[in-house]
Order: structure tokens, then C-alpha cells, then sequence
């Protein structure tokens, strides 16, 4: 890293610090560099075009682009042409977005400066070269159309990185031979900050027109044909954006005219002149319409849409401009040099219709197809009068509602109050009014212009009129209404009247009239006519005409209704009001008069009856009861078919109803006996069922009469509706049923019987039969007779009717073959049955049931003598010794009844799974023996056996599972207790051995059921056999040690051999073994000694190779010892230890170590050999690594240039040469004792040890530090002698008080060079603790470092600039949570009070409001209601009492519990416990709706928000958009910050703390006063 040094001036004090935490002795100065972050520039304009009003801001981000470029051919003479490609082809790379122009280009150094951020055209300082250098305001131009609109060096970059993430900027200026290109990337700007290079640094690329080799990259292919068009521009510039954003381009492709749209909306003044889109201007070009801006789109597959902004006749200046009959043009003068000119436009009401033009961004609400005339509706609606244009360009998020002279006036004007509806207007300034960087919103031009010092004046002929404006604007608007709206004249006033069938608010004052007259045509009352936008068309003759409002006579207006009598009147008599707007007035009478009399055609005329199968009723004709009477139609005059009147459609019709009326004409007189109603059927015609209730015979009278739906009426209109009479008889049909006569019972099965029929038709006419038609009997109980050629058929209940004789056997269950278990009883189910499978029974009706198969099987036989059915059942069949299936056959048979056959049934018998069998095991090791039943058992006198097992199997041979219930039918005979948990595993209790021979023990294991009983016995036998278990006896009291256990014979009764007891190798010493038979023991001492040598065993000695340096002796003894083979020394005397080197190794040392192997030997006679019976004992080998003496010095060894020259009287220089030196050691210079002695104190006296200097006195001779020479030394060393002080004194007295002071003397000497010792000591370690701890420190500052650098959520919204303590800043950064999800959904909660400034004060509050001229909202905390903030130490609702109520799902917490405060935590709680109050926030939905339905059976709920983004609201409402928050991405920026890790404050204490130990532990070894002390002792 280069370092730079900056020069001290004159009379500077530099500080060296030892430490950062030092304390300061005065006041320092520090410099410090700071930059903005890139972001900066990458999302500069993120939020400022997401703040848009509801529309995609696309367009105003390529609307930036455009200004530059007008900026850069405001300069050119001929065309200024502006090209905007999208390239979407992928088969070119990647998308992107191009905007070129062929403007005066930028030279490099003017590229340099349009990447300087806010580097506006008026920056003139330091070595910025400004591309407006030399800046003129332009002169005024109309509609100041003058381009100088790239004003702030801002929306440039802003809008490139908005579009996407890269921008290439490509420019030539005309008088430069080389083309300058600029690459700007955020993964450019990502790529140095992580390398730690200058972000703000790059380089521009100079190269020749047309030269693309330095494009490289496939994902910008596109490039080589757009650079390849370099050589036909003279001058250009191109803005290239890649990485575009995925939804822009989506939107950029699906609503390419709606933003096409808007840009030529943006530049309709640049495009078309000051005039605007006139269909009557001429297109000539001018200096005023010479720009072509041109927007093409390339797709994959799809030819390219290309447009040019001047073609497009649908953006809404245009269709201001072209709707609009005239002009009020004015102009604003405000303080300064700000001017503003203004044009107001009339659309005028053109008999029904406004023709003010919709706007997308202001749909209207008007509905032509509503039949309810809305009264003075609005023409603009709610939209502003003026939009705004600077320099002539739109403004598109600034527009000015009104005017005071232009607002609609309180009390009716001149003009009527609708027509201040119809105006639309612009206006336009010069850059003396300040816009936003984007150039989105005005700053002050509304505040200026309705300040009351701002003068209007009208022009009129491009001169300024100054009167007064309000009166020329009102006659203006006076004119263009008298002149341009065009109105209805009603004429032929017939008086004021209410009309009760509308709403309270609009049933009067109504004038009516007879007449009016429309765009030059009379309508009048009866006149004949039709309407347009109603469903349906109504088509009647004028009764009136109604017009709002108190008039009198003759009267223009707008608006107005007519009502209409529907025609033709037979068919409505009804009237209908609708607007006069929606009268038809392009048909002709005639064509309605003709529609009237086709709907008179329509009316029902007569009634038309088809008959079914040619079958038609003649009048007077004789008909079989029951013959159809056919199907019915309604027909007109045309002979149409019709169900209803013509004017159902009208919504007024009726439906058509035909009535049938059946009259019976009999002796008594005629009578109705059926009249019905039929409708039409839609897919079928009026119809009619059978008339079942025609049953009587006679003369009868058929009536169809057509009537009207609802009110059954015969007539309509005073003409009588069709209708038809048809007279006819009936008589007896054919048979069409039949039924029994009297029977003779009882019944019997087998035999015949009469049975008397009797026929009738269908309704019950007594008829006659048919030859061809023969009777069928179906059932035999149940008679069912039926007639072939019949419609019918009849039963009738036989009773008496007894069974036959047995015919068959049934027997259940019905399977052939059946499966049963041995040792268990099958039952059968038989019944006895007649040939109709009747149950049937009579005397001595005995079945039997025969098995076959095996022998011994029982017999079952069952009496069914009285009921026909029974169980047959008997005994279990037992067959024995089963092992596998076997199949036997059951026949069941009735002996009494040879007609019966049997029934033979094959049975499947399968093994019993019962217990069959019981087996005794003795399990010894991993072996089980099998004890059969009355075996003998021997076993040893007294012991227990253990072990036992049993296993049962059934008679399959299959082990049965042991359960509970089995285990309780298991008993032994030797213990009356058994443990059960024991059965279940299968084990038997143990059984005590006999102590005597002649006792033997008798063992049963039985097993009973309801089955079987089975056992197993053994006998126990005493078989002379003692089981000794041998055990050693520690020193510590721990007994059974076991050794060796054993069995011994007998061999007699009065001792016991044991022998062949060894031990567990072990080290030697005394042993006490102890013999344990049964309940006695007894103790022995035996001494243990270790074995026959075997090995040789280093003690001690280091498993790593030892390292000694050649001439020293070891650094570690070699122990050695002899032990036999379980490691216990064995003393064996005479034996000698040799250690030998290996034969083939010879050692020799140069300049580095040797690595030597020895072996060692345990010898006895000879050398290298040990021989103990014969027996050779090796010993381990020892590796060592010998290193040369570096204290001994051999040789010198002196290499020198030979061949260098050097001058008489010349220094003979060491940088010449190069000195090896092998060093002996030196000559003897002093000697030094062993032990320093102490003072000699002697006197003269007899005594020998008072005068004796010395007792015993150790010296050493040491030699001097090497001392290296070139030039041979002839002079001799002498030995240094060594000096003992003594103190000689006359007397013995004066010696003793001397010895006592010298040795006490001598005693304080030595502790001065311990304790000097011990402070080098401490002061050593203290420098090792000093190194360590700051490493420590250094690296937990590195870090906390690195996690302060980690990247965090952070809130992107702008904070206020603090000009004063008074100010605490937005509230969005006034507080941090740490959990994402509660971030996100309590910024969403607080959106509308993020940006807003809280102060301390009011004064401070109206400051910031008066700075931003109330733009700005502002919360001064001294306006707080304090005693309704809540209470921060609160619990939650759903305690009570200290006592949980309820418990709660979702992790419920306060909102405000979350909030982390860096700074004024006491001002914050006030400040966000007002804004949260009691806001809770948990998991979810659920959780929120479960919390709240329990708390509010207690308490208030407050507003409850959730972690995945719903709000519950405290009155309980939840749901829709505006209770739902959108996602992290969609909040822009504004939402909560992260507070720093908790584990970088861990980190910061531990720093503190390790500050602080240092500063404290070192400070008392700098002590002076300490040191002294030292010294002075």
C-alpha cells in the first residue's frame, strides 16, 4: 500500500502515543477521509420514482434520458432525432435499453464530469470542466420550448440504474476523430469495494468509430451492429442500459402504447410546437417541430413495433387541444424573474354529450346505459383544471386545481355553474421555479402563484390586456357557452308539476312541455318514436317532455326527459320516461309505424289442435274412454306459433295460458267434471295429461279457451282471445285390466285349484275379452296373474295354504369343505324342506350325522319332529396321534325319509393347538439337556440346580408361546412358590441337591387344562462330588478375587485333596487364599514369587527419540531391569548390563546430527551374552540423536576474494570476504567457585577454626567469550586468580560480632540477586501476558469489526439534517427491531407516520413545517398528552391479577417490547408509545383470533398484528388489502432498521474488560518508587 507523508509545519506538536486509550494532555486534531457508499448512486432514484401517484414510473425514468438528449441537439440545425431501441431479441444477448441522439456529444473529460454525481451546469469550482461552461440563459421562447432541461446532474444516473444495473455511455463530439466510452456497473462498484479499491475511479475507453473488438461478451451482441453505425453520425451520444430489471421489461412489452402515450404526452410541445397538435397547422418543419423522438421494440420472432411520438394522436394534450371550440390565454408575473404562461380551453356540450375527453388516470364514472337522468353532471369531474409544464415539459406529478378567478362562483354568474365543468387548461414556465431532481413535482409554483402579490393579466392577439381578470374570464366563458353549446329548445309550456314516482330530492319543481326542438329538428307530443342505449328498445308516441328546474314558458337547457305511451296501446298499456338524450333521432317515423302494426300482427288470432298419429277427434265422434285429444298452439295472424303477448320483451308483456274444460251432459244436467290450465312448455306447445277422472260413459262437450296469465282474463284490448268446443261420447274401452273372484281355501301345495277373472278397461268399465289375449300364473303363494296384451297385472293372497312333505336337507354353513380342530365339537344347522323350500316338519323326523375317515368318531343326531329345524351337535371328534391335516367326510342324512338325500360335507381337521407335550431342559453354558420324564439325575451333594427350562408344544409339534393364563396351570412339587416371571421366560424354580447319599429328591412339573393334564418327573441324585471355589483374600479386605474354582472327588471321609490351583499372573507377595464349601471356609498364607527371568525393561524412559549433544552425558539415566514374563522383577545375582552399538554402524560427525542405534543385554559370563539355563536374554534397543558440541569450537576457516586488488594504505574491508569459523575453546581465564563461600572472619588466637580462612574450597576454570581474529595472537593468557576478602581482628570478640555482621551481610546479598532474578522472572511474564492479551485484544477487534461491516437490514428513508438538540430525526430511524417478520409488519403498521420529524418543542416542529414549507410532517413531543401513554411495565391482557387467564398460542409480545433505542430511549418510549399504544403482535391468523376472542371476554382487545403480515384492527376487523402488509421489497426502503449483533456488544464488553486489565495489570511494574525500593534493599 503506497503510503503518503504529509510535511510538519512550523510550530506543530506531534503526539506518539503508547496506547489508543491513552490519556490525552491537550486537545488533537485527527483526519479522517469519508465517501459516500455506492448505493448512493445505484439507488438514488428507488425511491424517489416508487413515490409515484399510482402509476408505473417507467416512462418518467426514460423521460430523463430524452432531456439530455434535447439538452444535446438544442444546438442542431436540421433534424434533432432521438431514438429509444428496447432490444428483447435474445438471439442478440441479454435485454436492454438504448437512447441515442445526434447531438454535439461530450468530449472525455465532459464524460467525466456527467458521472460526477449532482454535478450540475452551473458547478464551475476546481477542475471540474462543466459541459455548460461559458453557461447563457437562453432568450424567451413561446412556451419556453428552449431544452435546456438537464439541469441537475442527477436524473441521468438515476434513471439508468432505476431501468437497470449498468450503463454504458458511448458520445463523439464533431470535432474529435475517437469515440469515448464509460462503463458504470453496481457489480463494477460490488467487485472494488470487496478488493478495497477507489469506488468513484475508472477509466474511459478511447477508441475509433466503429471499432467493437473490445466487446467480448455474448450477453451484449447487440452492440457490434449499434457500433458498427458510428461512421454515418458526425456527432452522437448513446446511453446503453443492461441488467434490466425483469418486471420493466414485462411491462415494457405488454403496455407499449400506454407509455408511448405518455411520453408524447410528456414532450406534446417539443414535438408538435407551441400551438400543440392542431389538426389545422400546417407540418412544415420549423424551429419549433423539428425533434422526431422514436421509440422501437425488437422481440424474438416478432417484427418490430416502431413508433414515432409525433404520430400518435391519443395523448391528452391532444385531445385537449382538439376538442376544445376556444382559448383563454393569460400570463402570471410572480416575485423575481418567474413568468408563467397560461391557456384555458372550452369543450363545449353538444346537445347530449360533454365533449370533455376521458383521461386513464380519471376514468369517469358515467353509466349511458342507467335510465336515471343524473342532474348537472360534470364534465372534468374531480379532475385539476391546469397541468404543469417547465421549459415545456410536463411535470407529471404537479397540477393546479383552480384559480379565484376561474373557480366556480357561489352565486349564479354570467355563465351557468356546469360550464366552469368544461375548461381544461396548462401552464407553462421558465427554470425561475424550482422542480424536484427527477423532475416529477414542482416545489413552489403553486405557492407562488396564489400568493396574493402575483399579477394575471389576459393576452389577447399575443399582447398582455391588463383589466381585470375575473370579469374578461367570466364573459369568455359567457361567449364560448352562448356560442359553442349547443342546446334543446323547449317550447309549448303546459305548467310546474311534482312527480311523485322519483327520490324526495328530485320530485320537484318539474316544468312540462309539448314541444321541442333538437339540432334544428320538432319533436312533438304524439309524434311516434324510438330509443337508443335502452334494454329494451322502446317503441311508443310522445305524451310530454319534463325539464328541471322552476321555468316559465320558453326555455333553452341542457338535459331534460320525454315520456312515452307504449305502442301498439292493445298490447302496452303503460308509458316509460326516459332521457331526451336517448331518442333515437335518425329513425324515421314510417319505420316505426310499421313496427307498430307488425306487433298488432303478432296478437293471438285462433287456436290450432294437431293430432298424434293421424288419431284426430271429429266433432259428434264416439271415442273409447281414454283416447288422446292431441297437442294445442296459439297462432297469430301470420300463423306463427306464439306463448305470450309481443310486448313480454318489452318487459310489460303477458304470458298466453290455454284453459281445457271437460262439461258431462247427463239427465241431471251439465256439469264441469275437469278444467285445466296449461302453459307453454318453452322446447314443447301447450299440452295436456290424460284425463284420468273421465270415467263415466256419455255424451261430453271439449272447451279450449286462450286467457291471459295472472288475471285469466278471455279478452284483451276489447278483443276476445281464441278459442275452440269439440263435442264427443264416450263408451267402454278394451280390457285393459282384470281382477279374482270368490276361492274355495285351504290350499295345498300340488293341488289344483279354479280361479274366476273378471275384465275391465282402464276405468273400470266392465269389458269384454279378447281372443288372443291368454293368462300367465308367475307366483304360487302369492297369485300373480297377468295377461299378455295387458297393461296391468293382479296378486291376491292365498291363505291356508300348508307345506309339503320333506323333500331336501339344508344344512349350514353352506362351504363344502370345512375346517375344525382336533379335540373340539362342529355344529350343524340342518332344516328340513318341501320342493318349494318351505321349512316343513312331521313325525319321528330324526337326522343323523355320520364322520368317516377314522376310527372312534362320533355320532351326532338331532330331533327336528316339530320345528323342521335344529343344532346338530355331539361330542368333540378326537383322533389321535394327529401331527399334520387330515380329511375325514360328514354325512347327514334323514333314515326315515329315503326320498331326502343326504348332504355329505368334507371336513378339514387340523392339529390340536393346545398343549400336548411338556419337555425339562438343564442348561449348562450355551448347551441344553433334555431330562425325560422318570429320569435320574446326579448331581453334586448339597448344591442347587440351576438353570432348569421347560417348553410345551401342542400336537403339531409347534412350541407354544408361554402366556399368563398358561403359567398359572404350570405347578412343581419341590417349592410351594414359583415366581411367574420366572414361568413366562420359561424357567423352573431351582431345586435344592440332597446332602446325603441316601436322601434322593423326588421332582414333578405338571400342567392341567380343560384339555389335557400332562407332567414330568426326574429324580436328584448325590453323586460325591464337592465343588471348592478358591479365592484370595487382598490386603485391602476385598474378598473373592477369584483365582481358580474346581471340582474334587471324595476319597474319604475324613480330608480333601485339592490340587492344581494356579494364579492369575499378578505381582508377588504374600497371598491369603480361602476354600469356601457350602457355609465353611478356611484361610491360608501363601508367599508369591515372581517368575524365571525373561526380559529386559527400560524404566522411565522417553518413548521419542532422545536428542544429546556428542561429549555430554544423558540427559536421562538408563534405568534397566530384569523381570521375568508377566513385568515382576526378578532377583537374580551375578548378572551384568552391557550396552553394545551395532557392528555395521560406524559413527563420524560433520556439520549436522547422527542418529545412533544401541541395543542392551542383560550378560552373565559373557560379554554381549547372557546365559541363565541356557536361555539368551535380549534387551530393547535405544535410539539417539547425536548433535555437535555448538560450545566447541575446532576450526577457523576464512574465504576471501583472492583475486580483489586493494591500495597501499587501504582498509581492508569485511564486505570483501566471508569468515567460517570452527571454534576450540579458549584459553583459561579465572576461576570461579562452586559455592560462593562466606567473608572469612579469623582472629589471633589459638583456636584452629578461628584461624581458618578456607575449610573446603571447589574451584572451576572457566575461559573467556570466543573472540574471533583474523591475525595469529603470539601473546600469552595468564590465568585471572581468584580474590577472597577476609577480616582479620586481634580479639575473639571483635571476630564473633564481624562473622555475625558478614554473614549477615552475605544473606542480604543473596536475596538481592534472588529477588532480581525473580523481577527479570516477572517481568519476563508479564511481557508473555502483555503479547497474548493484545493479540487477544486484536483479534476480538477484528471481529467486531467484521460483524459491524456484515450487512443488515437498514432503513434507505433520507433522515432529517439535526440543526439543533431540539431535533431527534424521523421516526423510521429511531428505533431498530431485530426479527425480520415483526420488522416488516410494524413499519408497514406506522407507514404513514415513518417520515415523519420529531422535536422536542413546538418552536423547533414550526421551524422544520416553515422550512419545508408544510410539506414536511413534524410531531413535537411538549404536545403530548402524557398520562394517557401506556404503561411499558404493563403485562399482557391475558393476565389478571399477576394469574395467567388463559394461555395463549403465537407467542403473543407488546409491539413495543421489540423497539431497541440507540439514543433518548426516555423520548422514544414516549414517542412510540403513543404511536403502538397496546399493539400486540403474535404468530399468525389463528393465533391472533383465538388471542382476541379470549381477552375480550375480560377486557378491551387492542390492535393485533401478526408476523406473517395481518392486522387485526381493535374494533375486530381483519382482512382486504388495507389489513394485509405487502412484502419487504414493496415497503421501499421505509421500514425499521437492524440494531447491531448482540454478539458484536458481547464483543465490545469483552474489549472493555481486556482495556481495562491491561492498563491495571502493567502498571505497577513501571512503578519507580517500587524500583527504588529495590535498588536501596
Amino acid at each position: 500500500k503506497e503510503v503518503t507523508y504529509e510535511t510538519v509545519k512550523d510550530g506543530v506538536t506531534l503526539y506518539l502515543l503508547q496506547s489508543v486509550n491513552q490519556l490525552l494532555q491537550t486537545a488533537t486534531k485527527e483526519r479522517i477521509d469519508f465517501l459516500p457508499h455506492y448505493d448512493t448512486l445505484v439507488k438514488s432514484g428507488m425511491y424517489e420514482y416508487y413515490a409515484s401517484e399510482g402509476q408505473n414510473p417507467l416512462p418518467f425514468a426514460l423521460a430523463e434520458l430524452i432531456d439530455n438528449s434535447l439538452s444535446a441537439t438544442s444546438r442542431n440545425t436540421g433534424i434533432r432525432r432521438i431514438q429509444i431501441k428496447l432490444h428483447f431479441d435474445e438471439t442478440q444477448g441479454k435485454p436492454a435499453v438504448a437512447v441515442i441522439d445526434n447531438g454535439r456529444g461530450m468530449t472525455s473529460k465532459q464524460l467525466n464530469n456527467w458521472a460526477v454525481y449532482r454535478l450540475s451546469k452551473f458547478t464551475r469550482q476546481g477542475d471540474f470542466e462543466s459541459d455548460h461552461s461559458g453557461y447563457v440563459r437562453p432568450v424567451p421562447v413561446p412556451r419556453s420550448l428552449n431544452s435546456d432541461i438537464s439541469y441537475f446532474g442527477v436524473g441521468g444516473k438515476q434513471a439508468v440504474f432505476f431501468v437497470g444495473q449498468s450503463a454504458r455511455m458511448i458520445s463523439k463530439p464533431a470535432d474529435s476523430q475517437d469515440v469515448h466510452e464509460l462503463v458504470l456497473s453496481k457489480e463494477d462498484f460490488e467487485k472494488k469495494e470487496k478488493n478495497k479499491e477507489a469506488i468513484y475511479s475508472g477509466y474511459i475507453q478511447n477508441r475509433k468509430p466503429s471499432d467493437s473488438v473490445h466487446i467480448t461478451n455474448d450477453d451484449e451482441r447487440f452492440l457490434h451492429h449499434l457500433i458498427s453505425e458510428e461512421n454515418e453520425k458526425d456527432s452522437f451520444t448513446a446511453v446503453v442500459i443492461t441488467g434490466v430489471q425483469p418486471e420493466h421489461i414485462q411491462y415494457l412489452k405488454n403496455y407499449f402504447p400506454l407509455w408511448t402515450r405518455q411520453l408524447a404526452h410528456i414532450y406534446h410541445y417539443y414535438i408538435h410546437g407551441p400551438k400543440g397538435n392542431e389538426k389545422r397547422t400546417s407540418k412544415e418543419v420549423g424551429p419549433f417541430n423539428n425533434i422526431d423522438i422514436e421509440i422501437s421494440m425488437f422481440e424474438k420472432g416478432k417484427a418490430p413495433k416502431i413508433v414515432n411520438l409525433r404520430e400518435i394522436q391519443d395523448d391528452m394534450q391532444t385531445l385537449y387541444i382538439n376538442t376544445a371550440a376556444d382559448s383563454f390565454e393569460f400570463k402570471a408575473h410572480v416575485e423575481g424573474d418567474g413568468v408563467v404562461e397560461g391557456i384555458i380551453r372550452y369543450h363545449p356540450f353538444l346537445y347530449d354529450r360533454e365533449t370533455y375527453p376521458d383521461d386513464p388516470c380519471f376514468p369517469s364514472n358515467e353509466d349511458d346505459d342507467d335510465d336515471c337522468f343524473i342532474l348537472e353532471k360534470a364534465a372534468r369531474g374531480k379532475r385539476p383544471i391546469f397541468e404543469c409544464f417547465w421549459n415545456g415539459r410536463l411535470i407529471p406529478y404537479t397540477s393546479v386545481e383552480d384559480f379565484d378567478w376561474c373557480t366556480p362562483p357561489k352565486k349564479r354568474g354570467l355563465a351557468p355553474i356546469e360550464c366552469y365543468n368544461r375548461i381544461s387548461g396548462a401552464l407553462f414556465t421558465n427554470d425561475k421555479f424550482q422542480v424536484s431532481t427527477n423532475k416529477l413535482t414542482f416545489m413552489d409554483l403553486e405557492l407562488k402563484l396564489k400568493d396574493k402579490n402575483t399579477l394575471f393579466t389576459r393576452i389577447l392577439n399575443g399582447q398582455e390586456q391588463r383589466m381585470k381578470i375575473d370579469r374578461e374570464f367570466a364573459l369568455w366563458l359567457k361567449d364560448c357557452h352562448e356560442k359553442y353549446d349547443k342546446q334543446i329548445k323547449f317550447t309549448l309550456f303546459k305548467g310546474i308539476i311534482t312527480r311523485p314516482d322519483l327520490p324526495s330530492k328530485k320530485q320537484g319543481p318539474w316544468a312540462t312541455y309539448s314541444a321541442i326542438e333538437w339540432d334544428g329538428k320538432i319533436y312533438k307530443a304524439g309524434q311516434l318514436v324510438k330509443t337508443i342505449k335502452t334494454l329494451p328498445l322502446f317503441y311508443g308516441s310522445i305524451v310530454k317532455f319534463f325539464l328541471y328546474g322552476d321555468h316559465d314558458g320558453e326555455v333553452y337547457a341542457t338535459g331534460g326527459e320525454v315520456q312515452i305511451a307504449m305502442e301498439p296501446q292493445a298490447l302496452y298499456d303503460e308509458t316509460r320516461t326516459v332521457p331526451i338524450a336517448k331518442l333515437d333521432r335518425t329513425v324515421a317515423e314510417k319505420t316505426v309505424k310499421k313496427y307498430v302494426e307488425d306487433e298488432m300482427a303478432r296478437l293471438p288470432d285462433r287456436l290450432s289442435v294437431t293430432w298424434p298419429e293421424g288419431d284426430e277427434l271429429l266433432p259428434n265422434e264416439v271415442r273409447p274412454a281414454g283416447t288422446p285429444i292431441g297437442i294445442i298452439e296459439i297462432l297469430n295472424k301470420k300463423g306463427e306459433a306464439m306463448q305470450k303477448l309481443p310486448g313480454t320483451s318489452h318487459g310489460g308483456s303477458k304470458k298466453l295460458l290455454v284453459e281445457l274444460k271437460v262439461i258431462l251432459h247427463s239427465s241431471s244436467g251439465n256439469k264441469e267434471i275437469i278444467s285445466h290450465i296449461s302453459q307453454h312448455g318453452g322446447k314443447w306447445p301447450y299440452w295436456f295429461k290424460k284425463m284420468e277422472n273421465i270415467q263415466k260413459l256419455g255424451n261430453y262437450t271439449l272447451k279450449l279457451q286462450v286467457v291471459l296469465n295472472e288475471s285469466n282474463a278471455d279478452t284483451y284490448a276489447g278483443r276476445p282471445l281464441p278459442s275452440k268446443a269439440i263435442k264427443f261420447s264416450v263408451k267402454e274401452g278394451k280390457p285393459e285390466k282384470f281382477s279374482f273372484g270368490l276361492l274355495d281355501p285351504p290350499f295345498r301345495v300340488g293341488v289344483p285349484f279354479n280361479i274366476p277373472l273378471e275384465f275391465q278397461d282402464e276405468f273400470g268399465h266392465t269389458s269384454q275379452l279378447i281372443n288372443d289375449i291368454q293368462p300367465v300364473l308367475e307366483k304360487l303363494f302369492l297369485l300373480l296373474f297377468q295377461y299378455f296384451g295387458l297393461r296391468n297385472q293382479i296378486s291376491i293372497s292365498l291363505y291356508n295354504f300348508l307345506v309339503g312333505p320333506p323333500r331336501r336337507l339344508k344344512v349350514k354353513p353352506d362351504s363344502e369343505i370345512l375346517v375344525i380342530e382336533n379335540g373340539t365339537a362342529f355344529p350343524f344347522q340342518v332344516e328340513v324342506l318341501d320342493e318349494s323350500d318351505n321349512v316343513t316338519a312331521q313325525p319321528k323326523l330324526i337326522v343323523h350325522c355320520k364322520f368317516l375317515g377314522a376310527p372312534n368318531l362320533p355320532v351326532y343326531v338331532v330331533d327336528c319332529s316339530s320345528s323342521g329345524t335344529s343344532i346338530l351337535s355331539g361330542s368333540a371328534i378326537q383322533v389321535q396321534n394327529i401331527k399334520k391335516d387330515q380329511t375325514l367326510k360328514a354325512k347327514i342324512e334323514i333314515p326315515s325319509c329315503k326320498d331326502v338325500a343326504p348332504v355329505e360335507k368334507t371336513i378339514k381337521l387340523l392339529p390340536s393347538s393346545h398343549v400336548a407335550r411338556l419337555q425339562i431342559f438343564s442348561v449348562e453354558g450355551q448347551k441344553a439337556i433334555q431330562i425325560k420324564h422318570q429320569d435320574e439325575v446326579n448331581w453334586i451333594a448339597g448344591d442347587i440346580m440351576h438353570n432348569l427350562i421347560f417348553q410345551m408344544y401342542d400336537e403339531g409339534e409347534r412350541e407354544i408361546h408361554i402366556t399368563s393364563a398358561l403359567a398359572e396351570k404350570i405347578k412343581v412339587n419341590w417349592t410351594p412358590e414359583i415366581n411367574k416371571e420366572h414361568l413366562l421366560q420359561g424357567l423352573l424354580p431351582d431345586v435344592q441337591v440332597p446332602t446325603s447319599v441316601k436322601d434322593m429328591r423326588y421332582c414333578q412339573v405338571s400342567f392341567q387344562d380343560d384339555h389335557v393334564s400332562l407332567e414330568s418327573a426326574f429324580t436328584v441324585r448325590f453323586v460325591g462330588m464337592i465343588h471348592f471355589e478358591v479365592s484370595q483374600n487382598s490386603a485391602y479386605g476385598h474378598k473373592n478375587i477369584f483365582l481358580r474354582s474346581t471340582r474334587v472327588k471324595v476319597e474319604n471321609t475324613q480330608s480333601i485333596s485339592v490340587r492344581g490351583v494356579k494364579f492369575i499372573p499378578g505381582p508377588p507377595g504374600n497371598k491369603d487364599l480361602c476354600f469356601t464349601w457350602r457355609e465353611f471356609s478356611d484361610f491360608i498364607r501363601v508367599q508369591l514369587i515372581s517368575g524365571p527371568p525373561a526380559k529386559l525393561l527400560l524404566i522411565d524412559w522417553p518413548e521419542l527419540k532422545e536428542v544429546m549433544i556428542n561429549g555430554r552425558e544423558l540427559q536421562h539415566p538408563l534405568i534397566v531391569q530384569l523381570c521375568d514374563q508377566w513385568d515382576n522383577p526378578a532377583p537374580v545375582p551375578q548378572v551384568k548390563i552391557s550396552l553394545i552399538k551395532a557392528n555395521y554402524l560406524k559413527v563420524s560427525f560433520g556439520t549436522g546430527p547422527v542418529a545412533l542405534w544401541l541395543s542392551l543385554h542383560a550378560v552373565l559370563w559373557q560379554p554381549g551374552v547372557s546365559v541363565y539355563n541356557k536361555t539368551t536374554i535380549e534387551g530393547p534397543i535405544i535410539k539417539l540423536m547425536i548433535l555437535p558440541d555448538p560450545e566447541k569450537p575446532i576450526r577457523l576457516n576464512v574465504k576471501y576474494d583472492k583475486d580483489a586488488s586493494f591500495l597501499a594504505g587501504g582498509v581492508f574491508t569485511g564486505e570483501l570476504y566471508t569468515v567460517i569459523v570452527d571454534v576450540l575453546p579458549n584459553q583459561p581465564v579465572k576461576l570461579v567457585p562452586e559455592i560462593q563461600p562466606a567473608t572469612p572472619a579469623v582472629s589471633n588466637v589459638r583456636s584452629v577454626a578461628s584461624r581458618t580462612l578456607v575449610k573446603d574450597l571447589h574451584l572451576n576454570i572457566t575461559v573467556m567469550f570466543i573472540y574471533f581474529q583474523i591475525t595469529k595472537n603470539n601473546k600469552k593468557n595468564y590465568l585471572q586468580f581468584y580474590k577472597l576478602s577476609e577480616c582479620f581482628f586481634l580479639d575473639v570478640k571483635k571476630q564473633q560480632q564481624m562473622a555475625e555482621l558478614t554473614k549477615e551481610k552475605d544473606q542480604l546479598s543473596k536475596s538481592i540477586i534472588m529477588y532480581r532474578s525473580l523481577f527479570e522472572a516477572s517481568k519476563q511474564l508479564l511481557d508473555e501476558m502483555k503479547c497474548k492479551s493484545f493479540s487477544l485484544l486484536k483479534r476480538k477487534t477484528s471481529e467486531q469489526e467484521e460483524l459491524r461491516k456484515k450487512p443488515r437490514r437498514s432503513c434507505t428513508l433520507p433522515n432529517y439534517t439535526k440543526g439543533s438538540g431540539d431535533v431527534l430525526g424521523k421516526i423510521a430511524h429511531l428505533a431498530q427491531i431485530e426479527d425480520d417478520r415483526a420488522a416488516m409488519v410494524i413499519s408497514w403498521h406506522l407507514a404513514s407516520d415513518m417520515d415523519c420529524v420529531v422535536t422536542l418543542t413546538t418552536d423547533a416542529a414550526r421551524r422544520i413545517y416553515d422550512e419545508t414549507q408544510g410539506r414536511q410532517q413534524v410531531l413535537p413531543l411538549d404536545s403530548i398528552y402524557k398520562k394517557t401513554l401506556p404503561d411499558w411495565k404493563r403485562p399482557l391482557p391475558h393476565y389478571r391479577n399477576g394469574k395467567l387467564y388463559f394461555k395463549p398460542v403465537g407467542d403473543p409480545v407488546f409491539a413495543r417490547d421489540l423497539l431497541t433505542f440507540s439514543d433518548n430511549v426516555e423520548h422514544c418510549e414516549t414517542v412510540f408509545g403513543m404511536l403502538l399504544g397496546d399493539t400486540i403482535i403474535l404468530d399468525n391468523l389463528d393465533a391472533a383470533n383465538h388471542y382476541r376472542k379470549e381477552v375480550v371476554k375480560i377486557t378491551h382487545c387492542p390492535t393485533l398484528l401478526t408476523r406473517d403480515g395481518d392486522r387485526i384492527r381493535s374494533n375486530g376487523k381483519f382482512g382486504g388489502l388495507q389489513n394485509k402488509a405487502p412484502p419487504m421489497d414493496k415497503l421501499r426502503g421505509m421500514v425499521f432498521g437492524a440494531p447491531i449483533p448482540k454478539q458484536c456488544l458481547i464483543l465490545g464488553e469483552q474489549i472493555g474488560r481486556l482495556n481495562k486489565y491491561l492498563n491495571n495489570s502493567f502498571s505497577f511494574y513501571f512503578n519507580p518508587l517500587f524500583e527504588a525500593c529495590v535498588l536501596r534493599f
